[in-house]
């Protein structure tokens, strides 16, 4: 059996009435404070980021791309470095890039190592 309209309206109404009447005593002030905790959280958790560090080697037939971030803790001041490594394909490398890593590499094959 359907509630009959008459119901929803005196609902709304005993919601509406106790929203309004609660509202400044009660519940603004929670939402302030939730809010206030909530954003606190937040910065607490922040970290200070540098630029990116982005290097691409080739170690046999593989390429690896090695990205490097450094970042301080906001509250503690400590520092932290992120580092992250992937290997990858060739086609997935733009080709003047390509062709700089192979240039690089004829300059190893030419390095010799000396005993002392």
């Amino acid at each position: 059996m359907p509630i009959p309209i008459l119901v929803w309206v005196v609902a709304a109404a005993v919601v509406s009435f106790s929203v309004g009447y609660f509202w400044e005593d009660v519940i603004k002030p929670w939402a302030i404070q939730a809010a206030g905790r909530i954003l606190d959280y937040i910065d607490s958790r922040l970290k200070y980021f540098s630029e990116a560090i982005v290097s691409l080697t080739k170690k046999g037939r593989d390429y690896i791309a090695k990205l490097k971030v450094y970042t301080q803790d906001k509250k503690s001041g400590e520092y932290e470095v992120e580092t992250e490594k992937k290997r990858i394909s060739a086609s997935e490398i733009p080709d003047d890039i390509l062709s700089q890593l192979e240039q690089q590499k004829k300059i190893e094959v030419g390095r010799i190592e000396t005993k002392r």
